[in-house]
Formats: C-alpha cells, structure tokens, sequence
C-alpha cells in the first residue's frame, strides 16, 4: 500500500518500515559499539568501530535481495519461472523470513572469514542482529494488513473456546479483498504476540545479562530461534494455506520451523560441551 507520493513518486509503506528498521539497528551498533559491552572481545569490537557504516549496507542488500528471493525459490518457484519480471517485486513484501534467515547465515560466515571472526564473536554478531530482527517483522506484519494479506482462517472454523478469545481481543477482522467472511487478524497476531514477545525477550536478555558482562555467546540467536519456531510452527494451523505451501502433513513452513529448533536445540548440547555459553562475568 502507498503511504503517500513524493512529486508523483510512490512511497511504500514497506518501504518505510525498512528505513525504520535499519535506522534502529544503525542506533543499536552505535550504543553497542560506544557502551563498549563487547571490548573482550578484540576482532568484534573492532568490526564494530571501523565497519559499522559497511555492516549495515551490506545488511541491506543482503536482506532485502535474499529474503526476496527466499520467498521466489521456496514457496512458488514455478510462478516466478513462468513471471520473472516479478521476482523483484519488494514493493509487494512476498519475501520469505527463512529464506532471509538462510543467507544472513551464510553471510556471517562469509564475515567470520573475511574479518577472521572467531567462533564465540560469529555467535555474538548474530546476537547482535537478531536484537532487532524482530522489530522488521513486528513491521512487516503489520505492512501484511494495510495491504491484506496473509488472511487466516475463518473464525467460525474455529473451536468455541478459541473463537471465544479471537473475539475477546478483537482479533476477528473481514478482508474485504478475500470474501466477507469473519477471520482472524492473521497480521495483527502475529506482529504483537509473536514478534513483539520476541522483541521483548530478545532485550531483555541482552540488558539483564550482556549488558551487565555475562556474556553468553550465541544465547540471543538460540532463545530467537527456539521461540520463533515454536510459535511459527504451532500458528500455521491457524492459517489458511495453499495447497502449493503443503507437504504432506505439515506446511512448508512447518517442516522448516521443525528443522529450525531441532538444530539449535542441538547447537545448544554441542555449545554447552565446547564452553560457549561460559560467563565472561567478572
């Protein structure tokens, strides 16, 4: 949806919810870098003093081109084939959040390599994005309902006790653009229970413990991965999904969320072995 035009130029709303997220990730490497909470940790604190400027733009593109194409390769790749002119749509927020997840992942140990991170300080600058992360799809889902998507299933499709609490916190809303039935607010859902609780709990950690030197390397990244698999996994069922997004009894989605907590559930076992969670509390 166009927030508003600029000399006939269309402004997004997407658009806006990326310059906000980018903004406050910017203003986060700043406070982490100047409160100096990573100085132990050499080539990490150096990254963040001389490479902020170029860890953002290349965050960016990174984020914007693969969660773009994540979403093309995984979920419906044989349109895109037929329809290449769209596949840069980003206008149209049909970006894939795993998709995204993949090749950040693969970006930063590209960084581990490139600036000779070590194990613990990969582990800490994936603290230090997924501190934000949430915020962009806080915004994202909220960007889904101004342009409605992602609709969900119809309340009345729901158990009594379920659509009783749909209802009760006015999350039962019509997508004039799908049908006139009653559904419920998929985008609304997800943005302030999932992403928001995320978002809270990601800081929290970060302020409580980081903050105060009981450093846990890669604990940030663990508790974001488990908690937004688990939520993920569980609130497919609550969507009305295309027969092109199943796979066998589990969505897409599903599969991957699955995959997504029984890997770092195991990074977990094979982090407490290495010493990687060890405090550096003083």
């Amino acid at each position: 949806m166009v927030a508003f035009t600029v000399f006939w130029w269309p402004i997004y709303w997407y658009g806006i919810f990326y310059l906000v997220t980018f903004f406050a990730w910017y203003q986060f490497l700043l406070f982490v870098w100047k409160s100096k909470v990573f100085s132990q940790f050499k080539w990490l604190q150096s990254l963040l003093t001389d490479k902020i400027d170029d860890l953002v733009f290349v965050a960016l593109l990174w984020v914007i081109l693969w969660w773009r194409l994540g979403h093309v390769v995984l979920y419906e790749l044989s349109y895109y084939i037929s329809n290449p002119s769209e596949i840069l749509s980003f206008w149209q927020w049909w970006m894939s959040f795993v998709g995204g997840v993949i090749w950040v992942i693969l970006w930063l140990f590209w960084l581990t390599r490139k600036v000779w991170l070590k194990k613990k300080e990969l582990f800490l600058l994936g603290d230090i994005i997924l501190c934000i992360v949430p915020l962009w799809s806080m915004l994202g889902r909220i960007g889904n309902f101004l342009n409605q998507e992602l609709w969900w299933l119809p309340v009345d499709q729901l158990q009594p006790l379920v659509q009783s609490l749909v209802k009760g916190v006015w999350l039962d809303y019509v997508y004039v653009t799908v049908d006139t039935q009653v559904r419920v607010n998929t985008n609304f859902f997800q943005s302030f229970t999932e992403w928001f609780l995320i978002l809270c709990l990601t800081q929290f950690v970060f302020f409580t413990r980081y903050m105060k030197n009981n450093i846990r390397p890669g604990m940030i990244t663990w508790l974001f991965f488990v908690s937004y698999g688990t939520f993920r996994f569980f609130a497919e069922y609550l969507k009305e999904l295309p027969s092109t997004e199943m796979l066998g009894i589990f969505s897409i989605s599903q599969w991957i969320m699955f995959v997504f907590v029984a890997i770092w559930c195991w990074f977990l076992v094979i982090s407490q072995r290495e010493d990687m969670f060890v405090s550096n509390k003083k």
